[in-house]
């Protein structure tokens, strides 16, 4: 069996050191592509009635070049609510950027309504009633 020479002994060192160099910075993009999604509500607000409830919440994800989006669902007002399943759904009736500036409020118990800015994009999705078509939605863009 051949001995090993001073140019072979280099040479695996140096790879070993590069193979350890790619998986230590790729790490952290495997990880957050392991980790999923977040989503996190962010304000409930009820209807006058008390017999919905609309719900403002956020989804990131994508690691280092990630996504940020806001989402508007209106929901029963006694049954859980599930950001990560109305999103997967697409039950939402509003979403745009995480720069966007969203507000809204209830006009009547069927009826709401929702203000925003465009933010750094122009992504937005509007539906004009929920689903099951109980409840109304009503757009003003801000400037």
């Amino acid at each position: 069996m051949a001995a090993w020479s001073a140019r072979s002994f280099w040479a695996g060192v140096g790879l070993t050191f590069v193979a350890f160099f790619l998986v230590k910075a790729a790490w952290t993009i495997l990880r957050d592509m392991a980790s999923g999604n977040g989503y996190r509500v962010e304000r409930e607000l009820a209807s006058p009635g008390h017999t919905y409830r609309a719900v403002l919440y956020t989804g990131m994800g994508g690691g280092a070049a990630g996504w940020c989006a806001q989402y508007i669902a209106i929901a029963s007002a006694n049954t859980a609510f599930s950001p990560q399943g109305a999103t997967e759904t697409y039950s939402y009736v509003f979403s745009g950027r995480c720069s966007s500036d969203i507000t809204f409020e209830w006009s009547a118990n069927n009826r709401l309504r929702i203000a925003y800015t465009i933010g750094d994009g122009t992504t937005v999705t509007q539906k004009p009633r929920t689903s099951d078509g109980a409840v109304a939605v009503e757009y003003k863009l801000l400037q």
